[in-house]
C-alpha cells in the first residue's frame, strides 16, 4: 500500500463541518482535527484495508470512490457497497479490537482522513469531553443505521427463502 500522510492535501474545516460524523462538534475541535489527523491517498485499484487485517483505524472519504468487498464461500470477493465523499468506514476499529470484516479498494484516486483510537482520545476526549461524546454518539448512530439496513436485507432474504422452500415443498408433495 502506498499511503502517504505527509504529501496529502489537508481537509478544509467546512468539509468536516458538513459531515454527519462531525455533527455538533465545536469549531475549535474541528480545527484541531483538520490540523492533526493524517490523510492518506490511494490511486485507483489500491487497497485501503483487507478483510481479516487488524482493525486499528477508521477512514473518512474526503474525495474519490471506493468499493467495499466481502469474501464469499469460494474465496472470491463480491461488492457489497460503494463509498464516496462524506462516507466513512472502519468505525468498529475505534470501538473494539478485532479483524476487518470486509476489504476496501479505491476505484479512483482517493483522499482519506484516517482516525485512530489514540487520536480520538488525544484530540477529542482530552480537549473537550462533550465533543468526544457527540462524536461517539454520531458513530453509534451510524452503526445503528447500518444494523437496521442489514436487518432489513436479512429479513427480505429469509422471507424469499421461506417462500421458495414452501413452494418447493408444495410442489414436491402435490
Amino acid at each position: 500500500m502506498s499511503a502517504s500522510s505527509h504529501a496529502s492535501p489537508r481537509p478544509r474545516l467546512q468539509q468536516l463541518a458538513g459531515l454527519v460524523l462531525f455533527e455538533g462538534l465545536g469549531e475549535g475541535t474541528l480545527r484541531r482535527l483538520v490540523e492533526k489527523l493524517p490523510t492518506d491517498t490511494r490511486q485507483s485499484g489500491e487497497w485501503v484495508v483487507r478483510e481479516g487485517d487488524e482493525a486499528e483505524s477508521m477512514y473518512v472519504v474526503l474525495g474519490g470512490e471506493l468499493e467495499v468487498l466481502k469474501q464469499v464461500k469460494d474465496r472470491s470477493e463480491t461488492r457489497v457497497a460503494l463509498l464516496g465523499p462524506g462516507d466513512w468506514f472502519g468505525e468498529s476499529g475505534l470501538l473494539q479490537v478485532g479483524q476487518r470484516l470486509a476489504s476496501v479498494r479505491s476505484l479512483a484516486p482517493t483522499l482519506l482522513l484516517r482516525i485512530e483510537p489514540e487520536s480520538v482520545e488525544r484530540l477529542l476526549a482530552e480537549h473537550d469531553p462533550k465533543d468526544y461524546g457527540r462524536f461517539m454518539r454520531n458513530v453509534a448512530r451510524a452503526l445503528c443505521q447500518r444494523l437496521r439496513t442489514t436487518n432489513g436485507v436479512l429479513s427480505q432474504v429469509l422471507t424469499t427463502l421461506h417462500q421458495s422452500y414452501s413452494v418447493g415443498n408444495q410442489l414436491a408433495s402435490g
